[in-house]
C-alpha cells in the first residue's frame, strides 16, 4: 500500500476494527473505497468465514435505508 502516515495510521485503525466483535460503518467521500477498507475489516477479523454484508447508503432513500439497516441487523452475522 504505502508507508505515508495517512496509510500508516489507516492500517493501524484497519486492524484494531477488525479485532472488535461489533459492525462498522465506514463513511467517506465518493471514490474513497469504503468497500475495500469494509472488506479488509472482514477479512482480518474472526467473522472472515461469515458473510460480508455492506450497503450503499447513498443509493437508497432514508425509508428503505432504515429498513435495510433493521433488515440486516435481524440476520445472524
Amino acid at each position: 500500500m504505502g508507508k505515508s502516515k495517512a496509510i500508516l495510521e489507516l492500517n493501524r485503525k484497519i486492524k484494531m476494527v477488525s479485532n472488535s466483535k461489533i459492525p462498522v460503518m465506514i463513511k467517506g467521500e465518493v471514490g474513497s473505497d469504503e468497500e475495500i477498507i469494509g472488506k479488509l475489516i472482514h477479512n482480518l477479523s474472526e467473522r472472515r468465514n461469515k458473510k460480508y454484508v455492506s450497503i450503499n447508503c447513498r443509493d437508497e432513500d432514508e425509508e428503505h435505508l432504515e429498513e435495510k439497516i433493521l433488515e440486516m441487523i435481524s440476520i445472524k452475522i
